[in-house]
């Protein structure tokens, strides 16, 4: 879902913790960014549920569905993602994530949000998004 740095004409990204919960949002302009709008809603439909095993880290599994985000821009998109992984002593481990994309022209804004006691609301995370979105038009249009 992301170009190769080269291919960007401009990139800018930002992090925040506040509590348990870490957010970041990136802002990227390329002309074939945007695509990601497209990539991540076909997500969930296309591959619901990933495994991954890496020998450093085991075999863990990737579920995603639908999270409604605001129709903003010329498109926007949004998704959850639980990562379950084997933790210490064999226990597994969940780490929740919530994904949003929206596009502008040629500009991408994405945002994540983690917290591992589940204390990111999804409603909260759009309205966030929302406002990433028109931060960004409102300083770069």
């Amino acid at each position: 879902m992301q170009p190769g740095l080269d291919d960007l004409t401009g990139l800018g990204a930002q992090t925040v913790t506040a509590g348990s919960t870490s957010t970041a949002e990136v802002l990227a302009a390329s002309p074939g960014v945007t695509d990601g709008v497209d990539q991540l809603a076909s997500t969930v439909q296309t591959c619901p549920q990933a495994t991954i095993t890496a020998p450093q880290l085991g075999t863990a599994t990737a579920t995603f569905a639908e999270l409604p985000v605001p129709d903003l821009g010329d498109g926007s998109a949004g998704m959850t993602m639980t990562i379950s992984l084997p933790g210490p002593a064999g226990q597994p481990v969940t780490v929740p994530l919530l994904m949003g994309v929206a596009a502008d022209g040629d500009r991408l804004v994405s945002l994540t949000a983690t917290d591992p006691t589940g204390a990111t609301h999804p409603a909260a995370f759009a309205a966030l998004l929302q406002q990433a979105y028109g931060h960004q038009a409102d300083a770069l249009d």
